[in-house]
């Protein structure tokens, strides 16, 4: 669970310094997106295989578990401004998390290289 927050925390922090008005909103969001591209490519695969698109129809899998995520997140960490408390924690605790901000960089930036390999090479 500490990945995901120090996801939406480097995400925050991003848009937090970028002078944005709502990088709470932003956070949640794109980290939001960067998980549910791995889930669509799961799915996208999955459904080559097993061709069960034609049963369930695909979008409506993707589409739940991307509401589910999005609700999840959202009530884990956004909920009652909660990532205010957890943000300053890791703040506060920043030297004891490092190895893991170093995860959390690769992450982003394989998920990035990820999509622009799915994007034009699937």
């Amino acid at each position: 669970m500490i990945y995901w927050y120090l996801l939406n925390y480097k995400i925050y922090k991003f848009y937090q310094n970028r002078g944005e008005m709502f990088p709470d909103v932003y956070s949640w969001v794109a980290s939001t997106l960067f998980i549910q591209s791995h889930i669509m490519f799961a799915v996208y695969n999955f459904d080559q295989k097993h061709k069960l698109s034609k049963v369930y129809g695909e979008n409506k899998v993707i589409w739940s578990v991307i509401i589910i995520l999005s609700s999840l997140t959202y009530f884990i960490l956004y909920y009652k401004k909660r990532y205010i408390k957890i943000f300053r924690e890791i703040d506060l605790n920043r030297d004891i998390y490092d190895n893991k901000f170093t995860v959390v960089n690769w992450y982003m930036v394989l998920s990035i290289i990820w999509f622009f390999i799915t994007l034009f090479f699937f």
